[in-house]
């Protein structure tokens, strides 16, 4: 048994035994040169970025064209919720795309978030006298 200063380690003789023929099962994957390579999509980055008008006309050309929000997202640089969130303000609920998809129009989003924004923060209150 080792003591350190703040925790205890225990290694077990069939551990050193191992560790003879694999030095990284003792301690798992902390060995040196072993690296895990990373799957497309996983463990990405957060980007907080503010979509603009012509990231919406980009959704809209490429939705229109078929592709999928995940393909979409990684083109514009944010995350895949943005673009359902985003596909969702576009919609006007009644009319469909070529692929049966409901239709996504950036002018339409645009207006809903502008709308948005004026109607956030502080209200005026009315005077009464």
């Amino acid at each position: 048994m080792k003591r350190g200063s703040d925790h205890v380690t225990v290694i077990i003789a069939s551990d050193i035994e191992q560790s003879t023929r694999n030095p990284a099962s003792i301690f798992g994957n902390v060995a040196e040169g072993h690296t895990r390579r990373q799957k497309e999509g996983e463990n990405v980055e957060r980007q907080f970025k503010a979509l603009e008008f012509d990231d919406r006309k980009q959704i809209a050309a490429m939705y229109a064209s078929g592709a999928i929000a995940s393909d979409i997202a990684r083109k514009i640089g944010v995350s895949v919720s943005t673009i359902y969130t985003e596909l969702k303000r576009g919609q006007d609920g009644f009319t469909l795309d070529k692929n049966f998809r409901p239709t996504y129009d950036p002018d339409l989003a645009q207006k809903r978030v502008q709308e948005a924004l004026r109607r956030r923060g502080r209200r005026k209150r009315d005077i009464q006298p």
